[in-house]
């Protein structure tokens, strides 16, 4: 197996242009690098490789590596990368509002994560394909970065539509959740 994967284990899901690298390893005419939950390796070298995560849905990624020769591929070294769906970085629109469902899918725990005004109102609804209201609640903006766990494991198994709404109804977004 290659040496230990190094690069950031710790990110944002608006990072793109991660760098993850290892030492060479004799004899080895090629590395396969793979990551999972949507993480996007938009560039691979030899010993090296670019991760994008803005389109990751989950909190965990994996960033692995094999080294391959004539005889085949080796066992793979690994990199458990804890990826904030919440944070923002600099280089992120101020104006942008960001609204995420994760894990999606899910079994029954879900966080709900939404950027907001101090102070403004909103509301969170969960329906089925049909339209039928599953969830409701009412929420007042704390801060900036707003969380609500919704416990979800006594629903049907089926897709569902997560939507936020403000109060004044200038904000409205929506997103498929998965339940398996």
């Amino acid at each position: 197996a290659p040496g230990p994967i190094t690069g950031p284990s710790n990110v944002c899901k608006t990072q793109s242009g991660v760098q993850y690298s290892i030492t060479q390893v004799p004899n080895i005419s090629t590395y396969q690098w793979l990551a999972t939950n949507n993480a996007y390796l938009f560039s691979n070298s030899f010993t090296s490789a670019t991760v994008d995560y803005n389109f990751v849905n989950s909190s965990a990624v994996t960033v692995s590596v094999s080294a391959v020769n004539a005889c085949g591929a080796g066992a793979a070294s690994r990199l458990n990368v804890t990826v904030n769906l919440l944070c923002r970085d600099s280089q992120q629109d101020a104006d942008r509002q960001q609204f995420v469902v994760y894990p999606n899918p899910s079994s029954g725990k879900v966080i709900v994560g939404f950027d907001g005004v101090e102070g403004e109102s909103y509301s969170l609804q969960l329906t089925d394909l049909f339209g039928r209201e599953v969830y409701a609640s009412e929420y007042v903006s704390e801060a900036e970065l707003n969380t609500a766990v919704l416990e979800l494991s006594d629903e049907a198994k089926g897709i569902y539509m997560v939507t936020l709404k403000s109060a004044d109804g200038s904000r409205l977004q929506t997103v498929r959740l998965v339940l398996q």
